[in-house]
């Protein structure tokens, strides 16, 4: 139907196949429809040609409701409504501008696919259209069975645009559009994506480098190159080796882990180097290692490092019982101070005291003793700290001598008696042997034989448990 009829809008609703969703500013369209009127009719088509397939007899009743509306009839009477096939923006402008109606183009019998190709070519041409748009429209045409060819030939678009276009349309939708938004870019840097073969790996890149896409790009084609000449240095490898990825329980730095090559990217391999056995590989940025064990030089390996082991948890074994030898050492020194604090002996102590003060003078750890630590030795348990004056009537009933023991003792008791790794410290069991003396000598000390003979192992160094 070429005549071009005025159509009220209460009839036009938009086509849901437009694949333009945006009509864009309008404002000096309106302006210009209030002055001049709709100077371009609009195309439009009955709805039922969308909805189903129509019968002779519904485009007979078609065709008489058509004829209703060119009457002038209202929508109500007539029951019609058209889709907008191109006119979109003229239909928002002249709703905006007060009008009632439109002129308008009325066709019938246009498939789905038909339209929404009327559509796309009218939409793809316009200048206001972008280019993801542009895309988009020149998809949907191919999946309506254009070809690049006749696409060219309808819109003027030269093949080598369409092409490009397409390519476009193949990536995220998403993507591109808050590429182009946030980063403006441009049409030489999605043709520069074309460079990638792989769809999701130019998405990848849109994603990670839109800011930079070349980029992007030229990482990804080197890590392409790369996986390309991995795979044919493994190919020739695995023609003559058993060839895996080395595990983490390989050490290269072992003994016995050999590195047979190392070739970076773009390398040619040499068989030639490769022992008749197992080969492990590694991989890292520049390239490919490859290593080979020598399982009898591992055997060795093991072997020793079980006799060290061994040895290791002899030593562990010989140096705790040196600490429990030392403990029981201290158990009983300290035994017989809490003696002497809670049955307190009036001692002619002045050679003690000599002695005593002497042991402190030669003392290489300093000491440092107030009345709360000579008092806590009197109990089992140590109290809470003493009120001043319960300390000090506590303490005018024990000797000085006593005081003076316990002051030292409380000195040296802190820490092992041998040095690190068990060695024997002869200054420290030097200072151990004075106390002792002392206490021997002035306040009635003695060992059992068993502890004595222990005791003098640790003095002169002869315990089974010191380092050698």
């Amino acid at each position: 139907m070429n005549e071009i009829v005025n159509v009220s809008l209460d009839y036009l609703i938009h086509h849901p196949g437009n694949p333009r969703k945006e009509i864009g500013d309008i404002e000096e369209l309106i302006e210009s429809v209030k002055t001049q009127g709709v100077m371009q009719n609009l195309t439009i088509i009955p709805i039922n040609y969308w909805d189903s397939e129509v019968s002779e007899v519904q485009e007979d009743e078609i065709k008489d409701k058509i004829s209703d509306v060119m009457l002038g009839l209202s929508q109500m009477e007539t029951q019609i409504l058209f889709y907008i096939l191109i006119g979109n923006r003229r239909f928002e402008a002249a709703k905006a501008a007060g009008l009632e109606s439109v002129p308008c183009r009325i066709v019938t019998n246009m498939s789905k696919d038909e339209q929404v190709g009327l559509m796309l070519l009218e939409n793809i041409q316009r200048a206001d259209l972008t280019v993801p748009e542009q895309a988009r429209g020149f998809q949907m045409m191919i999946d309506l069975g254009a070809t690049v060819e006749s696409l060219s030939a309808d819109t003027g678009f030269s093949p080598a645009t369409i092409y490009h276009r397409l390519n476009i349309a193949k990536l995220d939708e998403e993507l591109v559009d808050v590429a182009i938004m946030n980063h403006q870019l441009t049409l030489s840097e999605f043709a520069e994506l074309e460079k990638v073969e792989d769809i999701e790996k130019r998405n990848h890149i849109l994603k990670t480098y839109p800011g930079n896409i070349k980029f992007g790009v030229s990482r990804a084609i080197e890590e392409k190159n790369t996986k390309e000449w991995q795979r044919d240095v493994f190919s020739k490898i695995r023609k003559e080796h058993l060839l895996e990825e080395k595990p983490d329980s390989i050490k290269t730095w072992d003994d016995g882990v050999k590195m047979i090559a190392s070739l970076d990217v773009g390398d040619e391999v040499d068989i030639s180097v490769f022992p008749d056995a197992r080969i492990y590989y590694t991989i890292s940025w520049r390239g490919l290692g490859f290593y080979y064990v020598d399982e009898e030089k591992q055997k060795e390996i093991k072997a020793k490092k079980d006799i060290e082991t061994a040895e290791q948890k002899q030593r562990e074994e010989k140096i705790k019982a040196l600490r429990d030898d030392e403990e029981k050492i201290k158990t009983e020194i300290e035994r017989y101070v809490r003696y002497l604090m809670k049955e307190p002996t009036v001692f002619d102590g002045k050679d003690a005291m000599e002695s005593i003060w002497q042991g402190m003078m030669n003392c290489e750890y300093g000491f440092s003793v107030d009345t709360d630590d000579i008092c806590a030795y009197m109990e089992d348990e140590p109290e809470d700290e003493l009120e001043d004056e319960e300390a000090k009537t506590r303490l005018a009933k024990i000797p000085v001598p006593v005081q003076m023991l316990v002051t030292l003792y409380d000195t040296l008791r802190y820490g092992d008696f041998h040095m690190y790794g068990g060695r024997y410290d002869e200054e420290k069991m030097n200072e151990i042997d004075r106390l002792v003396s002392i206490m021997k000598d002035y306040f009635g000390f003695e060992w059992d034989e068993k502890t004595e003979e222990v005791y003098e192992s640790l003095v002169n160094g002869t315990h089974s448990g010191y380092a050698r």
